[in-house]
């Protein structure tokens, strides 16, 4: 059996929210930074501006990949570049 998993902006604000649940943030305002810019995400996709969207995703896979960006566990991190380069690569 395969599987095919296909993220969206918004399950990728819905990962942030679970992650949050599972204590995958060791940082609270590393967490409302990430969950900022992925509702900001959400808002511009409804108004129809991928051009927003995709600065806002490529700022969460910046925050996360930066050497500051060590407030998320490895497997959250790795869990959302994931979702994040598959949205970006499907706008």
């Amino acid at each position: 059996m395969t599987f095919t998993i296909i993220a969206t902006v918004d399950s990728v604000c819905t990962t942030i929210s679970r992650l949050n649940d599972q204590s995958a943030f060791l940082d609270n305002n590393f967490y409302k930074g990430l969950l900022g810019k992925c509702n900001d995400a959400q808002s511009a996709q409804a108004r129809g501006q991928t051009n927003v969207v995709q600065n806002k995703l490529q700022d969460m896979r910046s925050q996360i990949q930066s050497p500051s960006g060590k407030g998320i566990r490895l497997s959250g991190a790795n869990l959302m570049l994931g979702d994040i380069q598959y949205v970006l690569a499907h706008l």
